[in-house]
């Protein structure tokens, strides 16, 4: 049982659980590959051990917690707790559920419980692959999930910023220059809330412009908004948003984060 304590503990260690962490600190990204990494290597080095040594002590935590490291290196406390909970629930119930059966087989003399038994470990062990198996290869998905701009007093890295020369005017008039509808009915939206007026046709103060980029793929990675002066059609306010996993960032979060910089005194 020792050994079974010394195993989880250090699993934990090395999967940052136990590590202090400033909570003013900037965190900074975490790899996908590291994360399936841990996962793997938290459950194939105790199963392995375990497997040379003749002993099931190590294959336990390995199972049951090893891939669930990847997610906890992630920081997705919750995702690894709740799949570590299920294996070791699910291992509870075989092991009781089998040892009921096979000791009534050799002690009543009968060949039914006996098969049953062995079916309810079949059964244990391929949920608990299954799970384990899971859990590895979605680690990556926990990093990306960590990764993901987020907005607030959140203060995980994300490439995005915005730079004023000078203060807006309240209430002035901003014409769009913006080709996604999606993008124009949030910003027209919130900027609306923030009092200024949204004009599609004439004179303007402002020029907001919004220019996207795209990879190789045709996939949205990130986009820019100018905001030009229209009397002398300088730019004087320029905001970047980079992310690899755009698909997965909630944009209009995104655009409030960008208005309330914009116009941090106006509510």
């Amino acid at each position: 049982m020792k050994k079974v304590i010394s195993i989880v503990l250090i699993l934990l260690v090395l999967s940052g659980l136990l590590y202090p962490v400033d909570a003013q600190e900037v965190k900074k990204p975490k790899s996908e590959n590291t994360a399936i990494l841990w996962s793997l290597g938290s459950t194939m080095i105790p199963v392995g051990l375990g497997y040379l040594k003749g002993n099931l002590l190590p294959v336990i935590p390995g199972i049951i917690i090893g891939p669930s490291v990847g997610h906890f290196y992630a920081e997705q406390w919750g995702r690894g707790i709740k799949s570590a909970a299920y294996r070791t629930i699910i291992s509870g119930l075989g092991i009781a559920l089998s040892y009921g059966m096979v000791e009534g087989a050799f002690r009543e003399n009968r060949r039914e419980p006996l098969v049953a038994g062995i079916v309810v470990i079949g059964a244990t062990g391929t949920s608990l692959i299954i799970s384990a198996l899971y859990d590895i290869f979605t680690a990556p998905s926990s990093a990306r999930k960590y990764n993901r701009p987020s907005i607030g007093n959140d203060k995980r890295p994300f490439i995005f910023n915005v730079e004023l020369s000078a203060p807006l005017i309240p209430n002035s008039k901003i014409k769009l220059e913006v080709t996604p509808t999606a993008i124009h009915n949030i910003l027209e939206r919130e900027l609306f809330s923030k009092g200024f007026v949204v004009v599609s046709e004439g004179d303007a103060d402002y020029i907001l412009r919004f220019l996207q980029s795209i990879d190789k793929n045709n996939r949205l990675i990130g986009f820019t908004l100018h905001i030009i002066n229209s009397s002398t059609d300088k730019i004087i306010g320029v905001a970047n948003f980079q992310s690899e996993h755009m698909e997965e960032i909630y944009i209009t979060d995104i655009i409030k984060e960008f208005i309330n910089q914009l116009c941090p005194n106006m509510k």
